[in-house]
C-alpha cells in the first residue's frame, strides 16, 4: 500500500488460492472485510535468470528446484514413493524429453536410516539390561523382564496411533526416557515375585503379591516422573502442540 508492504497471515489450509480472497478481516469497531477487497493474487517470479544446479556432480547444470511436502495425513515413506513414482511418470512424456531428476534430499530415505540405526541400538540396549539382570536376578527372570519391554512398547505404538501421533525425533526421545521408567519397575516386579515362589509360592500368586506389595511405591515412583511432564501438555499455541508428543508417549 504506497511505499509500504504489509505482510498478513492467514489460519487454516486451503484447496484453492481464490479462497484465500473470502478470508475476513477483522476491522475496529467490529467492522470486517474480505482480503479480496484489497487484494489479488498473483504468481510473481522475481528472478528470471536460469538456475544453475551442480550439487549432484562437479557441472552445473541449467534446471529448477522443487520441494515436495507430504500433508499431515500421510505418511512420510508412501508419500515419497509416489512422488517420486509421479515424477518419473511425467517426465517419460515428451514434453520433457531430455530432461533428468537428481534427488539432493530425501527425508524418506534419512528417517528410514534414523530407525535402522534405532532398531540396532534397541537390539543393543535390551542385551545389555538381560545381562545386568542375569547377573543379579537370574536368567529366567531377566528373560522374562527383556522380552516386556518390546511388548509395553508396543502398546505405546498402539495408542499413539490411535491418537493420531506419528514416530518422530520427540517420540524416540520420549521412549528412551520411559525405557529407564520402565525397567525400574519391571525389575521390582520380578524380583519380588522371583523371592515369594523362592519360598514356595506358585508362580501365579507370588506375582499377585508381589503386585499388591510393591504397587504402591512402584505407582508412586512413576508418577513423581509423569507429573514433572504435565506442565508440556497444557502450554498454549504452536509450542504446545510440538512438545506435547513428549508427555503423552511417557503416559
Amino acid at each position: 500500500m504506497g511505499e509500504k508492504n504489509y505482510d498478513f497471515r492467514l489460519q487454516g489450509k486451503f484447496t484453492d488460492a481464490s479462497q484465500i480472497l473470502g478470508v475476513p478481516i477483522i476491522l475496529p469497531a467490529g467492522r470486517t472485510m474480505k482480503v479480496g477487497d484489497i487484494a489479488t493474487i498473483e504468481r510473481y517470479y522475481p528472478d528470471k535468470s536460469i538456475n544453475r544446479i551442480g550439487f549432484f556432480d562437479s557441472i552445473a547444470h541449467e534446471g529448477v528446484t522443487m520441494t515436495i511436502d507430504k500433508n499431515e495425513n500421510s505418511g512420510i515413506f508412501t508419500a515419497s514413493k509416489e512422488a517420486k513414482k509421479t515424477i518419473v511418470t511425467e517426465l517419460a512424456t515428451e514434453k520433457y524429453k531430455g530432461a533428468a531428476i537428481a534427488y539432493s534430499s530425501d527425508q524418506a530415505d534419512i528417517i528410514g536410516d534414523d530407525y535402522d540405526e534405532l532398531a540396532k541400538e534397541a537390539l543393543i540396549t535390551l542385551a545389555l539390561v538381560f545381562t545386568v539382570m542375569w547377573l543379579f536376578i537370574g536368567f529366567r527372570d531377566s528373560l522374562f523382564a527383556t522380552l516386556t519391554l518390546p511388548l509395553a512398547f508396543l502398546v505405546t505404538f498402539i495408542f499413539l496411533d490411535k491418537l493420531g501421533y506419528s514416530l518422530n525425533f520427540l517420540t524416540n526421545f520420549s521412549l528412551v526416557l520411559s525405557f529407564g521408567i520402565a525397567v525400574d519397575t519391571i525389575i521390582v516386579i520380578v524380583q519380588a515375585a522371583s523371592a515369594k515362589i523362592r519360598v514356595g509360592y506358585e508362580p501365579r500368586t507370588a506375582i499377585m503379591l508381589a503386585l499388591r506389595e510393591y504397587s504402591i511405591p512402584v505407582i508412586a515412583g512413576v508418577s513423581t516422573t509423569i507429573i514433572a511432564f504435565i506442565p508440556m501438555m497444557v502450554l498454549p499455541g504452536t509450542l504446545g502442540k510440538f512438545l506435547a508428543y513428549i508427555p503423552i508417549t511417557i503416559f
